[in-house]
């Protein structure tokens, strides 16, 4: 099993106090890395007080992140919502941003693939990646594949290996929860290669 991430961009928000485990506490961030069309991918990080010093404000800095691409189950009023993050292993204060955002996936389907057609006539598949860890975990990766790669993989089947090769990216969207309306995000893996 393979589960790496390498982020080169800026901390656009300060450190928040996230959880304490055996004594160590981690914060989580979010680091702003620019598309080659513009758009603009806020993603989370969780970082642990042994890596910075939780009295600076790493706001604005440009970093070099190296880690793994974790999920949580975060229980909320609504229901149970899949927490994605980034877990930084290693962390570097750069002096300038390359807008690096590689992620190296290898492990197995583990919900049927579905297959669909965008309104703008774009064919994707939908597929969550189980990647196991240490102590019996696992972590679970939405990702989208397109065009080829949606045909490709539509005909996968759950337990199925996979090894993928893509972006952490992030959407918006309206929910609507007792008929009021919430701003959320999506985060996602866009895959850019495939292999089995």
């Amino acid at each position: 099993m393979k589960n790496e991430v390498i982020l080169n961009g800026k901390i656009v928000s300060e450190l928040i106090f996230n959880h304490k485990m055996m004594n160590e506490k981690f914060y989580l961030t979010y680091i702003s890395i620019q598309r080659l069309s513009g758009t603009e991918d806020k993603i989370p990080v969780m970082i642990s007080e042994k890596l910075i010093d939780s009295g600076i404000n790493y706001k604005n800095s440009n970093v070099l992140i190296h880690g793994q691409y974790r999920s949580h189950n975060n229980h909320q009023n609504d229901g149970i919502h899949l927490s994605l993050y980034v877990f930084v292993l290693q962390i570097e204060v750069l002096p300038e941003v390359s807008n690096q955002n590689e992620i190296i996936l290898k492990g197995f389907i583990c919900k049927q693939p579905t297959f669909r057609t965008t309104p703008l006539g774009r064919k994707i598949s939908d597929i969550i990646l189980a990647i196991p860890r240490i102590y019996g975990k696992s972590d679970y990766i939405p990702c989208v594949c397109w065009g080829k790669n949606s045909y490709y993989v539509s005909k996968l089947n759950v337990g199925d290996p996979v090894h993928i090769e893509g972006r952490i990216q992030s959407r918006s969207y309206d929910k609507v929860i007792n008929g009021i309306t919430e701003k959320r995000t999506a985060y996602e893996i866009s895959v850019i290669n495939f292999n089995i």
